[in-house]
């Protein structure tokens, strides 16, 4: 259905099952440009309905929602909360996100802490500004300006053929998996969702910073958290791997109930690639509990939660940590 929120149309979605509709809800929040709506979390959506209501959305800009793209966390967080608001969706909610999707769960547990009942971050995207070697600085040199190329060739049809397969193929490389190549795939015959994808990518250093100063701000609330790794990164340098791996060690950390999973076999297509891992960590979740996921290999939790001092040129509202 769409919402109006704000003067802007929004795609948004619940699914419920009759044994659980009166359960936790789980909200779903996509990575790239947003597109959840359809998107990737399709095979997901009827097995968490087993567990509680689902609701999935498209981010301002991307699948079936007007733009543009909200510039900031606080906009996008603002956004998930007037969605739920306009669905009826009782609170508190698991929020899962997915990549970039992390940075909107996180906001939204900041912004409204007494409406998280728990977290899912699945390969979320750093906080932390990338390392500063060469090899990275070239990749993400590179990345924009191949993506506005590819989204020229997708307006003229370039990847309807075979060739659209070879390419997504060679773009992820010869140890990324078939659902990681058709994921890329469906991307590059969608122009519309490769622009919307450039810009959150220009947008997300400012998404980070933003970020990291509500975290110095206020701690996240005490709710059951995962953080879902991979161990497969296809042709992304040793030293940004390296920095992920860091960046979501610490990001469980600021937990107290907080765990990191590794996936060593997953590539960054978690959602696609693994859905029951997703689903065994909602339920964990929902459960109050972060015991062990099934199948998975457990990083133990590093030190206590980080406490910084609150900069005063950032605002964040103060709302009463979740009990």
């Amino acid at each position: 259905m769409l919402l109006d929120i704000d003067g802007k149309a929004v795609c948004a979605r619940v699914r419920r099952s009759e044994q659980s509709k009166e359960s936790t809800p789980v909200v779903l929040v996509a990575g790239g440009a947003g597109g959840g709506v359809d998107g990737t979390w399709a095979p997901l959506e009827n097995r968490l309905a087993e567990l509680g209501p689902v609701v999935t959305y498209d981010r301002a800009g991307s699948g079936h929602s007007d733009g543009p793209q909200h510039a900031r966390v606080s906009e996008l967080a603002e956004e998930l909360h007037q969605v739920l608001n306009k669905l009826g969706v009782r609170q508190p909610v698991v929020v899962a996100g997915w990549s970039s999707g992390a940075f909107v769960a996180e906001g939204y547990a900041l912004r409204y802490p007494e409406h998280v009942a728990g977290l899912v971050l699945i390969e979320p995207t750093p906080t932390e500004p990338p390392p500063r070697t060469f090899a990275v600085r070239l990749q993400l040199f590179i990345a924009q300006p191949l993506m506005r190329l590819a989204a020229l060739a997708s307006w003229s049809g370039l990847f309807s053929g075979r060739f659209g397969a070879r390419a997504a193929g060679k773009l992820v490389g010869a140890e990324s998996s078939a659902v990681e190549s058709a994921e890329i795939l469906q991307l590059l015959r969608n122009p519309r969702e490769i622009i919307a994808e450039v810009r959150v990518q220009q947008l997300i250093p400012r998404y980070a910073a933003e970020l990291t100063h509500a975290l110095e701000a206020q701690p996240l609330p005490d709710v059951p958290a995962i953080v879902i790794s991979v161990g497969k990164r296809g042709r992304m340098p040793a030293a940004y791997a390296s920095s992920l791996d860091t960046s979501h060690k610490t990001l469980a950390g600021r937990f107290r109930r907080g765990r990191r999973v590794v996936l060593e076999h997953a590539t960054h297509q978690v959602p696609l690639e693994e859905p029951e891992v997703v689903v065994d960590a909602v339920r964990s979740v929902l459960n109050a509990t972060v015991a062990p996921v099934q199948g998975l290999h457990e990083q133990s939790k590093p030190g206590a939660p980080w406490r910084f001092q609150k900069p005063e040129h950032i605002q964040v509202p103060h709302e009463r940590a979740a009990e």
